[in-house]
Order: structure tokens, then sequence, then C-alpha cells
């Protein structure tokens, strides 16, 4: 055995510790201890390390795997530690491995993961929404951080739990206003608590006008609601209590191609709510001793006997008496009436023009007269007097009956009385786009909605087979005094607080004739429609009268309640194919009385006339008659205000009155100072176009439309409105504002 000690021995061990030595030099580095996995909270350092052997001098190269075996070299990680600061949860997960390396080799370590513990936070937190009303709202925020999570949504305020809202979304059903506001949602894990900002939850409305009333929001809710629900371009609604206007309100669109809103003056088709207005007129005769209810309508009228192919001459005609037509007991009865389109077809002559212009060998278009006299020649269902059936033909008649009795076209009569009580805008419609009045709205119906032969025969004979009944397929000017008028909500409810029987306003007709017309007929208590003389009477309880209309394109519904409140909605599109939408427009009106237990005290009823009414009201006729003291530009009163401006504040044109003219005013707004202009101005649509216009030169002027804040309502029911310049006072030398006031109606 040698040794290092044998003399043969020292000199062999010698040569192979050199031996290894050499090979060791020669050799790969050693990995001694491997990098470990590592576990550490968000926001410390985490730090890898490694511990390698092998002849110096040793590199490193730390690298991050970035998906399966490719990996991302790291700067500067050129050590055997790798340190990484302040980690975020958006490492977690992450894989590391070091190359350590020398001359004659390298060699991998393992890779080493690192997992991030890190309270929750939010990579896409609640954002704020915006819906219609009666759609759903969902938050759906995305929640990072270490799980499990625990939820819980606030309402408001961070600290206002909203109960059992414990899940990561939250959805809103039914969004109604009071759903509006902010949301929060706090998430806590067991390394901390996270809130969002407040996500904010508001209703997308269509446009209104009007005056925002806050007691009566639930109405504005409710209207929105309807035309959403039921994909109705625009409304209007007024309510009325105690002879005050309280609530008078624009939805949505007059004109969906313009872009036109409905203001609270918009004019609508009403259909057979004019028949309330026949009805008035016709008892406003009876009253001057014109007429007489119990005059038979068609000796009246003359008209000779009807000779046309396949006319009868039924001599029941004779017997029928203004107050049956007034009552709908004259004898017709669409339900049994032979249709000359055929079985599935209503009967409804009121709405065929083809074929009385064809029988009567008229060329030159078909008027209402024509039309009733074609109708005489067309069997009764009924002996006149003995059963009652809802029936166009009688105020069609009775139309007939004014124009005979007055010698005046019935339309020219029945303005004349409606300009009594201020209604001054409510005519007959026009028949097409083209031809609209001012103010008036379009009308629209479903998109090729219709291979219906009921509804194509309920609309007229003008439609041809597999087209669509729009609402100008049929010229509704013909329906006048049964179904042609168009008015506003406003209008309409002035001419309805005139016949009420209630003291405030005065009545235009007696209290005779009042009660006449609000007393149902023992027959038509015995069908089970109670209905006096243009009402529904006792509908929807004792006291209350009602009455609706329809027409192609539009729908109306009007209650009066006895407690003093009525109510009038209207649409510029009837969804007949939904069946609840009768009932949800009659909830809705038929909810208001019930809305307020002290209702407001102001009154739009003065605020609301047209100009030729608000004239009327305050000039006699000899002052009507002289341009120089009821002129637009005249100043009765010498208050420097001359009468246009004094309807357009709202103002008195007999009484002086300075403290109602425009203001200007220094305002801030975000730090910044700004020229204003504040005025009072009519909560009307289409009488004035109100203006605020700017110029640096008093040359050049051009308008301006910021308003600061929303508007103030007044107690006389005007609004007040202030409208600041674009430009700060700041970046200019001298600026000038002014309001213009010009008149949109004729």
């Amino acid at each position: 055995m040698l040794n290092s000690n044998h003399p043969i021995g020292k000199p062999l061990f010698c040569i192979l510790s050199l031996l290894t030595t050499v090979l060791h030099a020669l050799s790969q580095p050693v990995i001694d201890s491997q990098p470990k996995d590592l576990t550490a909270l968000a926001g410390t350092d985490a730090v890898f390390s490694v511990v390698a052997t092998g002849t110096p001098p040793l590199s490193y190269q730390w690298r991050r795997f970035i998906g399966g075996t490719t990996s991302l070299v790291l700067t500067g990680a050129t050590e055997a530690t790798l340190i990484l600061p302040a980690i975020t949860y958006s490492q977690n997960g992450f894989r590391y491995s070091v190359i350590v390396s020398k001359t004659t080799g390298s060699v991998t370590s393992q890779t080493a993961r690192l997992t991030v513990l890190s309270p929750p936070f939010f990579p896409t937190p609640p954002t704020n929404l915006a819906v219609l009303p009666g759609q759903t709202a969902t938050f759906a925020p995305t929640i990072g951080g270490t799980a499990p999570f625990r939820y819980q949504w606030m309402f408001q305020s961070p600290d206002a739990p909203i109960p059992n809202a414990t899940n990561r979304s939250f959805v809103v059903k039914n969004v109604q206003p009071a759903h509006t506001g902010s949301y929060y949602l706090v998430v806590t894990n067991a390394y901390g608590a996270v809130t969002n900002a407040p996500a904010r939850l508001s209703i997308f409305w269509a446009p209104m006008t009007g005056t925002d009333i806050p007691a009566l929001a639930r109405l504005d809710t409710n209207m929105q609601s309807l035309l959403v629900t039921y994909g109705i371009p625009g409304g209007a609604l007024a309510v009325v209590k105690d002879g005050r206007l309280v609530f008078t309100r624009g939805y949505g669109y007059a004109d969906t191609n313009t872009a036109r809103v409905v203001e609270p003056d918009a004019l609508f088709r009403i259909g057979s709510n004019s028949k309330l207005i026949t009805a008035a007129a016709t008892m406003k005769l009876v009253e001057d001793g014109r007429l007489k209810l119990n005059d038979s309508a068609f000796r009246l009228l003359q008209y000779p006997t009807p000779n046309y192919p396949g006319s009868t001459n039924d001599p029941r005609l004779g017997s029928v008496t203004v107050q049956q037509l007034l009552n709908h007991t004259g004898g017709w009865d669409e339900s049994t009436a032979h249709s000359p389109y055929g079985e599935g077809y209503p009967f409804d002559p009121t709405v065929w023009f083809q074929k009385p212009a064809q029988d009567l060998g008229l060329t030159g278009g078909i008027t209402t007269s024509n039309l009733l006299y074609w109708i005489t020649g067309l069997p009764l269902q009924f002996d006149p007097g003995t059963g009652f059936k809802y029936s166009n033909v009688g105020y069609q008649a009775l139309g007939r009956v004014i124009e005979k009795v007055t010698g005046r076209p019935y339309e020219e009569y029945v303005r004349e009385l409606l300009r009594s009580v201020a209604a001054t805008r409510s005519r007959i419609s026009a028949d097409t786009p083209a031809t609209l009045h001012p103010g008036q709205v379009m009308n629209y119906d479903y998109p090729r909605a219709l291979g219906n032969p009921v509804v194509a025969g309920r609309w007229g004979d003008e439609i041809p087979p597999n087209e669509d009944p729009m609402p100008y397929s049929v010229r509704v000017s013909l329906f006048d005094a049964m179904g042609g008028w168009i008015t506003s909500p406003i209008d309409y409810l002035r001419f309805v607080t005139s016949i009420d029987g209630r003291p405030s306003p005065r009545d235009m007709l007696s209290a005779e004739s009042v009660k006449l017309m609000q007393t149902a007929t023992a027959l038509s208590v015995n069908a089970g429609q109670p209905y006096g003389m243009g009402l529904n009477v006792n509908l929807p309880g004792p006291g209350d009268f009602y009455h609706g209309g329809l027409v192609a394109g539009s729908r109306s519904k009007m209650f009066h309640f006895a407690n003093g409140v009525t109510v009038m909605a209207v649409v510029n599109f009837y969804p007949y194919l939904d069946d609840t939408f009768e009932l949800s427009m009659e909830n809705l009106l038929t909810g208001i009385p019930g809305t307020l237990r002290s209702w407001p005290t102001h009154d739009f009823f003065g605020t609301t006339l047209s100009y030729e009414a608000w004239r009327e009201n305050h000039f006699t006729a000899i002052e009507l008659s002289n341009s120089s003291l009821s002129g637009d530009t005249a100043d009765f009163d010498g208050d420097g205000v001359v009468n246009l401006l004094e309807y357009a504040f709202g103002s008195d044109p007999k009484s002086a009155s300075p403290a109602q003219l425009p203001s200007g005013s220094v305002v801030t707004v975000e730090g910044q100072t700004y020229f204003a202009l504040t005025f009072r101005r009519l909560i009307l649509g289409y009488e004035l176009d109100y203006t605020v216009e700017a110029s640096d030169d008093l040359l050049t002027w051009s308008p301006i439309t910021d308003e600061l804040g929303s508007p103030q309502l007044n107690s006389d029911g005007t609004q007040t409105i202030t409208i600041r310049d674009r430009l700060p006072i700041a970046l200019q030398s001298q600026r000038f504002l002014r309001l213009r006031v010009a008149r949109q109606l004729p």
C-alpha cells in the first residue's frame, strides 16, 4: 500500500492531486441549492437564490418563463440572488430559473414559481350605467387578488349595504328613478379590502319638455315607461286639479326623422275624443234656442232620397232625433250591419270614401256631407231610441246638423266656440305629412305590420290590399265631428274644465246642459256602457267621466274624476297588436288622482295661452281692432315692454311690470367668470322662439345655449332661465348679450 510518505507514493499522490485539480477546472458548475418556490405578499420584495460550486469565476443569468419553454432574459439579473422589488399581483404564477456559467460550461437551475398573495383589486371596476326606465341594469366588475372573496354592494354611500347583495355582479330590474344614484362594491379577502369609486346608475329618458314638477315626478316615469315598453315615438300628458293646470309635459319625438321633440302644446290627433267637442257645440246651439234635442236630425238636413245602386230608403231615419245622435241610440249597430267588404270587416261607413264617391258619381273627391248622404241609403239595424250602440255615424250627422243650423262650416263654428274658452289652437287634422299644421305631430304605424283585413277595413277602403294602413292612407279630416280633431292636452283640458260642472273655471254651458251631458241613459246602462252625451259616465267610478279616442297612428284618453282631477294623455303611435297597451295606458291615468294628498298650487293655464288667446283675454274688441294699442310692438301700459314681450315674459300688458325684464349678471363656473342673461319665459314650445345671442361689436351676433342649472318654476307658471356666455370674461375685451323673441306661429 502506497501513501504519501512512501518514497514512491509521495510523487504519485502529487500527480493524482494535480490531475484532480485539472479535471475539476475542466468540469461544469454544480448547483448545490436550487431556487425554491416562493409565496409573498403583494408590495413586498421577492427573493430567489441559487447556490452553485465550481472553479471561479461563476456567472449568473436569471430568466422568466413566458409560456412553455420560452423564456425572457431579465436584464441586470446576474447575481446568485434575484430580488424582485415591490411585487404585484400581476406577477403571480411567474416562473424563474437561473443559468450558472463558467468558461468551460453552464448549468440551468430548476424553475421556481412565485405566488403573490394580494388584497382584492378591480381590473375592471363597476362602470356608470344609463338605461331606459323599466329596463334592467347590470353591474359586472372583474376582481383580481387572492381568492376567496367576499362581496357587499352599497347604495349611495360606501357604508350603506344593500340587503342580500353579496355577489360579484349586481342586477337592478325594472329601473325606476328611486334606483338612480351611486353604487359601490366592497370586496374583501384574507389580505385586505377594496371599494370602487362610485358607479352611477341613471335613467336614459326620452327628451322631455315642459316644467319639472318634483312632486309629480312619478308621472314622468310612468309616461316614459309607456313609451319605452310599446315603442311609441312621442306623447304628452296634462293634469288639472280643481280647475288649475298643475302638470303639462311633452315626451319623445313629434317627428323621428327631424328629431323634433314633443312640446307640451304639440297638437295630436284625438280620434273619438272629438265627440265631446261636437256634443258641447250641439248643446250650445240648444241653449241658444237654435236647435231642439227632439228635432228630427235628417228632416232638418233635408237630404234627397238616395237612389244609387243598392241604396235603400229606411223610413225610420226620419224619426232619429238630435238627442239620440248624442246618446248613440239612433239605430246603427256596427256589429250586425252588413259590410260591403264581406265578413270580417267591421261596418263603419264613416271611414269609407271610395265606394260612396263611386256610388254617387263624384269625380272631384268626397265631402263629409256627401258621405252622410250616402249613409242615408243604408238601413238602420234597430228602431231609433230602443237600444244603445256606440256609433260614429251619429256624430258625423251632428256635424252636418251644426252646419245646417249655423250656416257655417262645422270647424269654423266649433273653433269659435273653443276660442271662447281660450282653446284656440284646436282644429281639424291635416291629412298628409306635407300639410301638417304648425305644431302637429307626425303619426306612426307598425312597419308593414298588417295583412289584417279587420284593421284594413276599419281604417278605410283607400288602403290597397296587403299594404300597411299607414296613418296617412286615410283622410282623417273627413272624420271631423266624430274623430277628426287635433289638439294639445292643454287645450283639451281647458275645454273639458269648461263643461265639467265645477265652479272654477266658469262653464261654457249651463248647469242643466252639463248635467244632461253627464247623465247616462237607461239604454246605455242596460247595455253595460253608461253613456251620456259625448261622455262615458261613472267610469271608472261614481261621479267620474271618461272618453277615449283612436285613429290611425294615434291614441288618446281623458278621465275626469269626482275629486277634481282631470287628466289626458296622447301618443302618436297606437300599438294595437299588443293587448296589454290599453290597460297600461288606462292604469297610468287612473292612478294619478291618488298620487298626492297635497297638490301644487300653481296654475299653468294663464301662461299656456296662445298669443291669440292672450290678446283676446287682455284686450277689448275695440282695442284688438287698433294695432297701436294691441299690436305686437305697442306698449299699452307704457312700461317700456311691448305687448309681444309682455306675453313672452308672462306679464300683464295693462300693468307696468319693469321687474319682468331680462337681467345680466356675472357667474362663476369651474373657477372661470362669465357674463349671463336671466329671463322669464313661457313653457310653450310653438308660440315663441327665445334666443340669447352674444356679440363682440354689436354688429355680428351668434346664439348661445349654455343653460346654467335647471329652469326655475315661478308661481305664475312661467320659467326663469339663465344662459351664460360661451367665453370666459378673461378672454374678451368687450362682450354684449341680448335676448331675441320672435313669434313662431302666425
